[in-house]
């Protein structure tokens, strides 16, 4: 077993020896990874609403070029390559909300990204302010924003978060509700 409770698979051994894998060996773990993360992407974006909305495979190919470019990262195994997916995801779908944020007034459209938020909250620009917070929340408890990323931005159920991060789901759900009235909160005061 992994230190993140996962049986020690194909998957979880190249990713662990990563620096040292091949490039086949490389490009079979991140094309079996790549449908898990397609199929997250695709699940955050049924919700989209507005005339344009982020599609899963720009949203995935993004990332799958920064993990590929991550040949000297250490990963801990499949867990711990999901939650720092989780992590580019956010970074990914705020490049692409600051880069819509500038051209809404040419296009008198707002794309929006279905999360876990309210749906006044699932505004590129508001995703921009949240992204903001979630630098806040990051100085009073780090794991507030992972779990923020792993359900907002990745898409994770309570049960793949909580295994991602390592903590149990009863945490996971605890640490969420808080997160969400701490967001909830800021944006409304």
């Amino acid at each position: 077993m992994t230190s993140h409770g996962k049986s020690n698979g194909p998957v979880t051994q190249v990713l662990e020896r990563w620096h040292l894998a091949t490039d086949e060996e490389k490009n079979s773990v991140i094309e079996a990874l790549y449908v898990h993360l397609k199929q997250k992407a695709v699940a955050v974006r049924a919700g989209q609403t507005g005339a344009r909305v982020v599609e899963p495979t720009l949203l995935v190919n993004e990332v799958y070029l920064k993990l590929v470019g991550a040949d000297r990262m250490k990963w801990e195994g499949r867990d711990h390559f999901l939650n720092v997916a989780a992590k580019l995801m956010r970074q990914v779908v705020i490049d692409i909300a600051r880069y819509e944020n500038a051209r809404k007034r040419e296009r008198g459209a707002e794309t929006r990204l279905k999360t876990n938020l309210s749906a006044e909250y699932q505004t590129m620009s508001s995703l921009l302010h949240i992204d903001a917070l979630l630098g806040e929340l990051a100085t009073i408890d780090a794991t507030y924003v992972e779990i923020v990323e792993a359900r907002v931005f990745a898409g994770m159920t309570i049960a793949e978060a909580a295994a991602a991060l390592s903590v149990s789901p009863a945490t996971l759900k605890r640490k969420w509700k808080a997160a969400q009235i701490w967001l909830y909160e800021k944006l409304n005061s």
